[in-house]
């Protein structure tokens, strides 16, 4: 009988360690892809150009045990990191041919919205933007955004 209370109490200290040494950071990942085709001018014709996105948000949260409920865990919700793969894909002229690294933190109710212009396109988020210009590259309206987006651009060889 003391050889299975002893066997009991062991598997419930066991049992207590594992409870309580659980993690306190949990993250998550979000993955998507969004395809859209725009227009830009070229000596007075239209040139057709698909922009692909694909996205990925790494979200990571912190758990602290409550002071007053020791049962109890407050959550604390930390930016997820987005990072944003753009392609940018012309059947007509290849010469075009991209692709933008983009990364920024993304805030609780941030919004991420890609914008046609007549040389290209323009990313906004939250207020902060960048322009694609076709031909010549990214441009900043405002030179504090260049703070808040790392961006990287790399030539498409197929």
């Amino acid at each position: 009988m003391k050889f299975i209370h002893k066997i009991m109490m062991v598997s419930v200290a066991l049992a207590t360690m594992s409870i309580t040494a659980q993690d306190t950071k949990t993250m998550g990942t979000l993955n998507s892809t969004t395809v859209k085709t725009f227009n830009y001018e070229k000596n007075g014709s239209q040139i057709p150009y698909k922009v692909t996105i694909q996205e990925q948000r790494d979200y990571q949260a912190t758990f602290q045990q409550d002071e007053k409920n020791m049962e109890n865990w407050n959550r604390n919700n930390e930016p997820a990191r987005v990072a944003k793969l753009i392609s940018i894909n012309s059947a007509v002229d290849n010469t075009i041919d991209r692709v933008l690294v983009l990364r920024y933190e993304k805030q609780l109710a941030d919004t991420f919205e890609l914008v046609p212009t007549k040389k290209g396109f323009a990313v906004e988020v939250d207020g902060r933007s960048l322009e694609y210009i076709i031909g010549e590259g990214i441009y900043f309206a405002d030179t504090a955004d260049k703070d808040f987006f790392f961006v990287d651009e790399f030539v498409m060889i197929l």
